[in-house]
């Protein structure tokens, strides 16, 4: 007897759900005491809480398909261009690290800065050594490899 009272209770609270009530439900509302207070009770608290809860609509399916391709594209975007992005914060990084390394190794870098031409003089006559310290060393060998690296980049085929 329970059982069957219990298969009634789903049936009356998903008819009230639904806002479809069959002729033979009713009926049974009607002569099952139990049923009658399961459905005022829903019915009171559906009254007390539809104020509160806003309307909900879904969007049109067109509208979340075009979402979802757009978040999608925008997702291959970022990781594809993700090396490239981390090329250009280091590329950054080692230049602005550059610069205040040789600020601060040679004070006077902005005397010999005009005379790069007689520098380049001073490397074909033979005194290279005094010019190339080991540091300037480091600084075209370091470069020498970015920019292979770099080249390498840029031209591979996927």
């Amino acid at each position: 007897m329970i059982d069957m009272h219990r298969e009634k209770e789903e049936s009356v609270l998903a008819a009230l759900l639904s806002g479809t009530l069959r002729p033979d439900l009713a009926e049974h509302i009607d002569q099952c005491e139990t049923c009658q207070e399961i459905l005022f009770v829903a019915q009171c608290l559906r009254e007390k809480l539809r104020p509160a809860m806003p309307e909900f609509h879904l969007p049109k399916p067109a509208a979340i398909w075009r979402r979802a391709q757009d978040r999608a594209r925008a997702d291959a975007i970022a990781k594809a261009t993700f090396p490239i992005r981390l090329a250009q914060i280091g590329a950054v990084v080692a230049a602005a690290l550059a610069t205040v390394w040789v600020w601060l190794s040679h004070p006077g870098f902005l005397r010999w800065m005009p005379d790069i031409g007689s520098a380049l003089v001073r490397i074909l006559d033979g005194n290279w050594p005094t010019i190339l310290t080991a540091s300037s060393l480091t600084g075209i060998i370091a470069s020498l490899v970015f920019m292979g690296f770099s080249s390498w980049y840029v031209l591979r085929q996927d």
